[in-house]
């Protein structure tokens, strides 16, 4: 079966990125659906959740999302059974599916699990420094999440408290079903500055005083401009070296794209499909080092035949580079 595609002409700009990833694989999350539901008959809820998890990602589906809350309420997480039970109402409801089976059974799990859902409230202390930062199990909980009663699973929790120039501060707290708690945290203690180094008691030197007769000249350096010149020329001759390398390697993947295609350029096998797609990728590249290498080796032929009356010029080399696009750039102001 051959493919579609369409030769981009040469061109001095670019557009383009990276592709999204795809991360649906309905196989795989089939069977991680399969294995863990033989492990939620074995009561193996530690076991089935994580794979159900996972199976969700690839492939989101309300029946996986369904097995998911019940083991998660099978191992006694109860916010996070809580928050997929509510997950799959908001789905379902959203998905017009009001009469699914599932949906009934969902609220009534939903409201059986809001008695027994404990609570943990995070406050910070008066004396807490401007600028901390409240850390719950590895989660950063933000001014908004502060002060207010969140629900979390029943057993110990590890807050941290941190802020600049202080110590973290850790505590740590358990709450078991049903039960409902409050903190208060702030960070340790300022870190005490680096203490500055002792004088010495010894007296201080006097320097012997200076010669009368001037010291000769130093022999006069290489002119600011000229150096940087030679430096973006440098660059840009290596532009046009790599773009002279990747001229001839794209003439061969044109050469394989002639051969295994038709005259249009329309229909081809496998092999010209491959050389298609690795010809655009070199032409990207191409572009970008004909253009470093055509301004470089301009600017730096410029800043090397200048010379400045008296005054020093002050340049600056930037050179920037992204997938698809390069750029070089000289700033300075010139006498």
């Amino acid at each position: 079966m051959t493919r579609r595609f369409t030769w981009l002409p040469l061109s001095l700009i670019v557009v383009g990125g990276p592709a999204l990833a795809d991360t649906r694989d309905p196989a795989a999350a089939d069977a991680l659906f399969r294995e863990a539901r033989a492990l939620l008959k074995q009561k193996n809820f530690d076991a089935a959740c994580p794979k159900l998890a996972e199976s969700l990602r690839l492939d989101p589906a309300p029946g996986t999302l369904f097995n998911l809350a019940e083991c998660e309420e099978g191992r006694g997480r109860v916010a996070s059974a809580h928050e997929r039970w509510q997950r799959l109402v908001d789905t379902l409801t959203s998905a017009g599916k009001l009469t699914d089976d599932r949906l009934p059974i969902a609220r009534q799990r939903l409201a059986a699990l809001e008695k027994k859902l404990p609570k943990l409230t995070i406050r910070l202390k008066k004396a807490a420094p401007p600028g901390t930062v409240v850390v719950r199990d590895g989660v950063e909980l933000r001014a908004a999440g502060l002060d207010v009663a969140l629900p979390v699973d029943p057993g110990e929790h590890v807050i941290v408290a941190r802020a600049p120039s202080h110590k973290d501060a850790e505590a740590r707290v358990s709450l078991v079903v049903g039960e409902s708690r409050s903190i208060e945290v702030a960070p340790g203690a300022a870190i005490a500055a680096a203490p500055a180094p002792a004088s010495s008691s010894a007296p201080a030197q006097v320097e012997p005083a200076a010669s009368a007769a001037e010291p000769p000249p130093s022999p006069p350096s290489a002119h600011p401009s000229r150096t940087t010149g030679y430096a973006v020329a440098g660059v840009g001759a290596l532009g046009l070296v790599g773009a002279g390398i990747t001229g001839l390697m794209l003439s061969s993947k044109q050469g394989t794209v002639d051969d295994h295609c038709d005259k249009g350029g329309r229909v081809c096998d496998q092999q010209g499909l491959d050389a298609a797609s690795s010809g655009k990728s070199l032409l990207k590249v191409n572009t970008a080092l004909w253009a470093v290498g055509l301004v470089g080796v301009g600017v730096g032929t410029y800043l090397i035949l200048r010379r400045g009356p008296s005054g020093e010029a002050r340049t600056a080399l930037g050179v920037h580079a992204a997938p698809g696009a390069a750029t070089l750039s000289v700033k300075g102001a010139l006498p």
